[in-house]
């Protein structure tokens, strides 16, 4: 089966695909809701909370909203929908309403990772865990870290009776580090390190959380098609971005959603817009906002998200949708991990060419090519094309070398490449929520529409670099769709994505 939503294979996950995955995770906290995430189908929240020894009962649920989500938990690294610890059962009468229960759970960084089977809105998720008589909870931080604009005033929380202490420069908070009194207020980039110490010598594991400030009038830059996550701000304050908009451009799209909170949305070309001054507005209630801006002059367009009450936890993105087809690779999706895996002379993948019998160390990822331009890409019937070749293992057709693979070093040199694979391109999954909502295209008929993806999932044939004889150590696997650009685009420059991998020995 090609499509990521189908049957699942479980799995324990490698130490090897970690925070340096994209986007960083959220801290979960003990007993403290997360509200209002929402995400297209296939897309995910990743989140972690670190478990101390002794936790037992330990429970992840998510209540409320709109759509249907599935939830995946990973010890030590990123869950994906082929490589995970634990999931949650799909109730089909409640689609957001599932729940994770593990007994006794490793102690140590759990991931927990929630993805869309459709398009999800306004859901809500909250973990907990038991602790045994005489071991001390550790504190929590509100609200959540995440980047904030201008400033960042942090409140931190402790169970009765104990004491919490915390460091601000880095180092592990102990007996003499400063007692908490009251409320922090971070103009600058800080990570908070903090425990809570009970009586009898007892302390609690540490809360950490990365506090980002961005300087007031910063304007910071926003690739098209590349969301900004976690963006917070206090009450007044405000985000400020910039996005340069290509010449012949149909739609400049701008979504922001996420998180609770109450934060709006203003755009202006040429200059940052204001509550008085601005081009465009979205003038919603909470945080989940859209703008769509047809035909817009090209050059700079300036974004501005102010908080109309304090926001936490949204993500921002923005989409130059060219008058035509524009194919990018999706950095989010890749999310690798390392598997050993045997092969035998029949198997497909070896008679079709892509690995040799034997005992092979792979890199598997998950691909998916979106398509952002405002027309769809039209293949049509693959039957005599030569651009197709009929693969028997598979039983359809695959457009020729679509994707190439690459594993860089340090230094920028190819460490290990892949093959040039073929792609099946049908409508995957709409990540495009005013896309049609039904898929056009399939093997028979192949192509992607506009506001839809082809996704290849890590579990498929192909989905991988081998590591046989790579040595351990730091890499970037970059991916590109379209390599010999034999497919007409508006624009090829974003036909990349790559992300950092640790190989471990």
């Amino acid at each position: 089966m090609r499509h990521f939503l189908l049957p699942l294979i479980a799995s324990v996950l490698a130490a090897n695909a970690h925070d340096l995955v994209t986007p960083d995770p959220k801290l979960l906290q003990d007993r403290v809701p997360v509200s209002r995430l929402a995400g297209e189908q296939g897309e995910g929240v990743t989140f972690k909370i670190e478990l101390p020894p002794g936790a037992e009962n330990f429970v992840v649920k998510t209540t409320t909203g709109s759509g249907d989500v599935a939830i995946y938990l990973g010890y030590g690294a990123h869950p994906t929908p082929t490589q995970y610890d634990a999931m949650s059962d799909t109730d089909d009468t409640n689609l957001t309403t599932e729940l994770v229960r593990v007994g006794a759970p490793l102690p140590g960084m759990l991931y927990v990772r929630l993805i869309g089977m459709t398009a999800f809105r306004n859901v809500r998720v909250i973990a907990s865990y038991d602790l045994p008589r005489g071991v001390v909870r550790p504190p929590r931080m509100l609200p959540a870290p995440g980047c904030y604009a201008e400033r960042a005033v942090v409140r931190l929380t402790r169970p009765r009776g104990t004491t919490l202490r915390y460091t601000t420069d880095g180092s592990a908070p102990d007996a003499s580090s400063p007692i908490y009194t009251g409320r922090l207020t971070l103009t600058a980039d800080t990570q908070i390190r903090a425990r809570t110490f009970g009586r009898d010598d007892t302390v609690s594991i540490e809360t950490v959380g990365g506090y980002t400030v961005v300087p007031l009038g910063t304007v910071q830059t926003l690739t098209p098609g590349m969301p900004a996550h976690h963006l917070a701000a206090m009450r007044r304050a405000a985000h400020e971005f910039k996005i340069t908009v290509p010449p012949a451009t149909a739609m400049l799209s701008v979504k922001m959603e996420g998180g609770p909170g109450d934060a709006q949305l203003y755009a202006k070309a040429g200059a940052v817009p204001t509550s008085l001054d601005f081009d465009h507005r979205a003038i919603n209630r909470g945080n989940s906002s859209t703008l769509s801006i047809a035909n817009p002059q090209a050059g700079d367009w300036y974004l501005r998200v102010p908080a109309r009450v304090g926001y936490s936890g949204v993500s921002l993105l923005a989409t130059a949708r060219p008058d035509g087809v524009d194919l990018i690779a999706w950095a989010p999706a890749l999310e690798p991990y390392v598997t050993t895996e045997t092969f035998a002379a029949g198997d497909c993948e070896v008679e079709e060419g892509m690995t040799t019998a034997g005992t092979h160390r792979l890199l598997r990822f998950s691909t998916q090519t979106r398509n952002i331009g405002a027309k769809d890409l039209m293949l049509g019937d693959p039957e005599g094309n030569p651009a197709f070749e009929y693969q028997d293992c598979h039983g359809h057709y695959h457009f020729l070398g679509f994707a190439s693979y690459e594993l860089l070093d340090v230094n920028g040199q190819p460490a290990a490449i892949g093959l040039k694979v073929s792609f099946c391109l049908l409508d995957g999954l709409r990540w495009d929520s005013k896309a049609p909502s039904t898929g056009r295209f399939n093997c028979n008929e192949q192509g992607i529409q506009a506001g839809w993806a082809d996704v290849y999932d890590a579990g498929l044939a192909g989905q991988w670099i081998e590591l046989d004889g790579v040595p351990p150590g730091t890499y970037t696997l970059v991916i590109t769709m379209n390599p010999a650009q034999v497919l007409e685009e508006t624009d090829y420059t974003n036909n990349s994505a790559s992300t950092q991998v640790v190989i471990e020995p």
